[in-house]
């Protein structure tokens, strides 16, 4: 572009050289030069014409650079063999950072239309420096959005990892598996969290919850319900005991209404196959599925959010009890896993599809050549990322595989 320019300004002016110099203290550098080598790239501002432009704050036109009283005293006018010389200031941000000047070695004369043509290509060399500046700044911006970014959710990542249990335990008569994915806008923590602890002589405790809110509200939430829950379900073997003290740890925490949790709480008793007892606090309800039935919704317990105030006293909560055979399957979840939009008919995955996506895996009637956890989560993650065309929520899930204990 500043080559382009100098060309126009020596071709139009019917000059044989033309250059655009920028100045510090010490140097002239010559930004872009027209009919001079390009060995020549800077000289001392001492010897330089452009230094009369900066110093005074305005465009300079002499005829004659040996008997104009601001150049005559240049010591190299004889050096360069400089006759007339036109310079105007190219400037960013009101400081003249130097000139665009066309140089002949013949006295001239400069008309008025070489005048209004050296202002206007100058003009537009400020335009192109500002430009530059301004791609500059935004770049980095960008780069440092980008970075700030990648900070906030590694940060967010590690403070995810911290809500969720490293690895799952073994246990005899179970096969284990777990998901959990962010929201597409992973700049955001939305508080999906799943445990499951040891309560003592075969007994675990399972909870999968979502609390409300975002960000550092809903990590202190769901660090409250997550501790509070492991802490009440050493004491109490009744699940809706256990959502009562859940609910109450909320409400003596804090006077905002607004915060809640969903929870769906298992107490799991693996002593004579697998016996569960749960209670369900406003959570999605668990899936029952097998290969030899269809998936169905696992009713029988309910209650409201913990944390929610409800009219006319304390909150409470039904508990449902099953036995999970071996080669059932249960699947806790976060309503992330129902509530995404799916992208062919726009519309939400809802429960229906969710038992179509399930029964597609167990093939009812015939043993599927995998059935374990670890399959049956990846074929349900892949249908969902799959059908998903935008997840607005976290997703979390457990499932629990009974298998026969030899």
């Amino acid at each position: 572009m500043f080559d382009e320019l100098t060309k126009a300004a020596a071709q139009v002016l019917r000059a044989p050289y033309a250059l655009i110099s920028i100045m510090d203290n010490v140097q002239a550098f010559w930004k872009s030069t027209y009919g001079l080598p390009d060995s020549m790239r800077s000289e001392d501002v001492a010897d330089s014409f452009c230094q009369y432009v900066v110093e005074r704050g305005q465009d300079l036109f002499t005829e004659d650079v040996r008997h104009n009283e601001i150049t005559r005293s240049n010591p190299t006018i004889e050096a360069k063999g400089l006759r007339a010389w036109a310079g105007c200031p190219v400037e960013f941000e009101g400081e003249i950072l130097g000139t665009l000047c066309v140089i002949d070695s013949q006295i001239r004369e400069w008309t008025a239309e070489d005048r209004h043509v050296l202002h206007a290509l100058a003009a537009i060399a400020s335009r192109e420096i500002a430009l530059r500046v301004q791609v500059r700044d935004a770049q980095r911006a960008a780069e440092r959005a980008t970075s700030e970014s990648a900070r906030i959710r590694s940060l967010l990542d590690t403070l995810r990892a911290s809500l969720l249990p490293p690895l799952l335990p073994t246990i005899v008569g179970l096969d284990l598996g777990a998901w959990f994915e962010a929201a597409d806008d992973g700049n955001m923590l939305l508080g999906d969290f799943y445990d499951m602890f040891p309560l003592g002589n075969g007994r675990w405790g399972l909870v999968v919850g979502d609390v409300c809110g975002h960000g550092v509200e809903a990590a202190k939430l769901t660090s409250l319900v997550r501790y509070s829950l492991r802490s009440a379900a050493v004491h109490h073997r009744d699940p809706a005991r256990v959502l009562e003290e859940v609910d109450a740890a909320i409400r003596s925490d804090t006077t905002d209404v607004g915060r809640f949790a969903t929870v769906c709480y298992f107490h799991i008793d693996t002593r004579e196959g697998i016996q569960i007892r749960w209670a369900r606090a406003g959570h999605p309800y668990p899936v029952i599925s097998s290969a030899t039935t269809n998936a169905r919704i696992c009713r029988g317990a309910d209650g409201p959010p913990v944390g929610i105030t409800i009219a006319g006293g304390p909150s409470t909560w039904s508990v449902g009890e099953f036995t999970l055979e071996p080669g059932e399957r249960v699947l806790i979840y976060t309503d992330g896993l129902t509530d995404g939009c799916c992208t062919s008919t726009g519309e939400r995955l809802g429960e229906a599809r969710l038992l179509e996506i399930i029964d597609r895996f167990d093939g009812v009637g015939s043993e599927p050549s995998d059935p374990s956890s670890a399959t049956f989560v990846a074929h349900l993650t892949g249908a969902v990322r799959l059908e998903f065309s935008v997840r607005a929520d976290d997703i979390a899930l457990v499932v629990l595989h009974a298998t026969p204990v030899i």
